[in-house]
C-alpha cells in the first residue's frame, strides 16, 4: 500500500503514528497520549481504534489504486478520509470531506484524551480536503472553529422520490376522530438518544397516545424493551415493531401521525446534529416533537412544524404528548411539514451548492477518460486482504498484559515487532514518527523502539 513517495505525504504520516501507537505498549502509550486516568480497556479500545483505521485506509488505498483515477472522491467520515487524501493527491482529484458528526464526540465515553487526540487527527487531515461539509449550520461554524479551515452546511436530507408514493392527506383522511394518535421513534437504539425518557414519559400520559419504537435489534433495544415491561406499557401503549430497509422508512413512517426525536443534547455531536430522521418525518408529513438541539429547534420552530421540549422533564413532555392527543393543530402542522420538504428540505435542494462548488473545482482539471478496472473484484479479492502487503497480518491491537518491569514491558513489543511482515517503505515510515514522539516518551523508549525497527530492516 505504501509507495515510496508516500514518505513525504503527510496523510501517510498520519497513518503511521495510529501504527505505533498501536504497538506500544501501556506505559509508554499513556505517556505518549497524556493518558494518565486510562484503565487496560480504554487502551485497548484506543488501539483497536488506531488498528482500524489503519487496515480500513490501507485496504481503501489499494483498491482505489486498483479500481483507476478519479475526478471526485468523498470521504464519508473521518474513517476514510486518509485513503481519500491520499487517493486525491495521486489523481489531482477533488476531495470532499462528508462529516455526518463531530467523530472525537462520537463516543460517549471517550476521555478527555481520546478526544484531543482524535481531534487532532481530524483537524491535521480536514484542513487538506477541497471542500468540507457537516450536517448543520451549527455545527460548521462548531469545526471551522475548532479546526481553523471552512466547514459548510448540507444537512441530512432525503430526496423528493421517497415522498411519491406517501398521500399524507389520505391518510389522515382515513383515521377516525376516535383514533389513538400513533407516535413514531424510528432509528438506532443507543444510549444518549434518549429514548428511555420517552417510555417512562409515556407512563405519565393520560391520553388515547400509541408510541412506536423502530430500529435494529441491539442489547440496548432488549434494556428498552424489558423497561417498558417493567412499566406494563410493552404491547398495551409501547411497540416495537420490526425494523424495515431504509429505502422504505418514509413509508414506514407514513403509518404514524407524529414524529419523534429524542436525542440528548449532552455532547456537540448530539445538540449540533441534523438526523435523518428529521427529513423522513417531514417527507411522510409528520409533525416532530424533539429534544432540545440547536439545528432541529431552529427548523421545527421557525417553521411551525411540532413542539421542542426537554425528554429529561418526562412530565412536561408527557403534557406535550397529550396535547398533540388531542389532536390541537396537528393537521396544519402535518401539511405543513410535507410542503417544507417538498420546497426546501429535500435532498436535490439543500445539496445544490455543493455540486456547484464541486463543479467549480473541475473547471480548470482535465477529465479523467479511462475506464475503471473492476477485475480485482471478480477475481474474488477481499478487501481486508487489500492491506495486508504494507500492514501487520495479526492483529497490531491485540491487547498487551502489562509486566512487572520496564524491560519487560520492552522485550514483549521489540517481539511483537519483529514478528511483523512490514514492507521496507513503511518501517522507514515509522523509524521516522519514532523520532517524533513526545519527548514525555522518553528517550530510552524511543532508541528501543528504533532498535527494534531497525532490526526488521
Amino acid at each position: 500500500m505504501v509507495a515510496p513517495s508516500d514518505q513525504a505525504n503527510p496523510v501517510v504520516q498520519q497513518l503511521a503514528l495510529l501504527f505505533t501507537y498501536a504497538c506500544l505498549p501501556e506505559r509508554a502509550l499513556c505517556r505518549a497520549l497524556g493518558a494518565f486516568d486510562a484503565d487496560a480497556a480504554t487502551l485497548d479500545r484506543f488501539r483497536e481504534l488506531c488498528t482500524y483505521f489503519v487496515n480500513t485506509n490501507g485496504a481503501l488505498i489499494e483498491a482505489g489504486r486498483l479500481t483507476g483515477s478519479f475526478d471526485v472522491i468523498v470521504a464519508a467520515d473521518l474513517e476514510s478520509l486518509p485513503a481519500a487524501l491520499v487517493l486525491g493527491h495521486e489523481n489531482g482529484a477533488v476531495v470532499v470531506y462528508d462529516a455526518h458528526e463531530y467523530w472525537p464526540y462520537s463516543y460517549n465515553d471517550f476521555r478527555h484524551w481520546e478526544i484531543e487526540f482524535w481531534s487532532g487527527l481530524e483537524r491535521a487531515l480536514a484542513k487538506e480536503a477541497t471542500i468540507r461539509v457537516t450536517v448543520s449550520p451549527p455545527l460548521a461554524a462548531r469545526l471551522t472553529e475548532d479546526y481553523g479551515c471552512a466547514f459548510t452546511a448540507v444537512p441530512n436530507c432525503t430526496p423528493l422520490t421517497d415522498v411519491a408514493a406517501v398521500d399524507a392527506p389520505e391518510r389522515r383522511q382515513k383515521r377516525s376522530a376516535g383514533d389513538e394518535l400513533v407516535f413514531l421513534y424510528q432509528g438506532g437504539f443507543a444510549p444518549g438518544r434518549g429514548i428511555e425518557h420517552v417510555i417512562r414519559a409515556w407512563a405519565q400520559v393520560d391520553a388515547p397516545a400509541r408510541l412506536l419504537l423502530r430500529g435494529p435489534n441491539n442489547p440496548f433495544k432488549a434494556e428498552m424493551e424489558r423497561l417498558a415491561e417493567s412499566l406494563d406499557l410493552k404491547n398495551r401503549r409501547v411497540f416495537f415493531p420490526e425494523p424495515v430497509s431504509e429505502a422504505r422508512l418514509v413509508e414506514a413512517a407514513a403509518e404514524a401521525d407524529i414524529g419523534l426525536i429524542p436525542y440528548e443534547p449532552n455532547s456537540p455531536n448530539n445538540r449540533f446534529s441534523c438526523p435523518n430522521k428529521l427529513s423522513q418525518y417531514f417527507a411522510a408529513g409528520l409533525p416532530v416533537i424533539a429534544n432540545e438541539l440547536d439545528f432541529v429547534q431552529q427548523v421545527i420552530v421557525e417553521n411551525g412544524l411540532g413542539a421542542v421540549v426537554s425528554f429529561r422533564d418526562t412530565d412536561k413532555l408527557a403534557r406535550t404528548i397529550e396535547r398533540f392527543a388531542r389532536r390541537e393543530a396537528v393537521a396544519e402542522m402535518a401539511e405543513r411539514a410535507q410542503a417544507y420538504f417538498r420546497s426546501e428540505f429535500n435532498w436535490e435542494t439543500v445539496s445544490a451548492e455543493l455540486f456547484a462548488n464541486i463543479r467549480s473545482c473541475l473547471v480548470a482539471r482535465k477529465a479523467r477518460t479511462s475506464e475503471y478496472d473492476f477485475s480485482w473484484i471478480e477475481a474474488g479479492y477481499d478487501m481486508r486482504d487489500l492491506a495486508l502487503p504494507s500492514w501487520p497480518s495479526s492483529a497490531i491491537g491485540t491487547t498487551v498484559v502489562m509486566p512487572r518491569t520496564i524491560l519487560g514491558q520492552w522485550r514483549r513489543v521489540r517481539n511483537s515487532l519483529l514478528k511483523l511482515a512490514l514492507n521496507r517503505h513503511t518501517r522507514r515510515l515509522a523509524r521516522g514518527f519514532v523520532s517524533m514522539l513526545p519527548r514525555t516518551v522518553g528517550s530510552a523508549v524511543k532508541a528501543k523502539l528504533v532498535l527494534a525497527l531497525g532490526r526488521l530492516s
